[in-house]
């Protein structure tokens, strides 16, 4: 479910042509926190429990994103 939230909200912008200004989503629910973050031509995202502070989250996603973007970027 939440792989299909944060697909279609990406692909809401890439509709609307501002993808490319895009660099981060939060979505904060009930049941679940979502931080996505472009990495090379993919998405990413962290789900996390809503009792995790955001800032966290967002600190972990930009880690994982400075990690990942050399290796993903070989793969596109």
């Amino acid at each position: 479910v939440y792989a299909a939230l944060t697909s279609s909200l990406w692909e809401t912008f890439d509709r609307q042509a501002i993808r490319d200004r895009l660099k981060e989503i939060e979505v904060r629910g009930n049941n679940a926190n979502i931080v996505a973050s472009r990495v090379s031509n993919m998405v990413i995202a962290i789900i996390s429990k809503p009792d995790v502070p955001f800032a966290i989250c967002k600190a972990k996603l930009a880690e994982l994103v400075a990690h990942l973007n050399e290796p993903l970027g070989v793969l596109s």
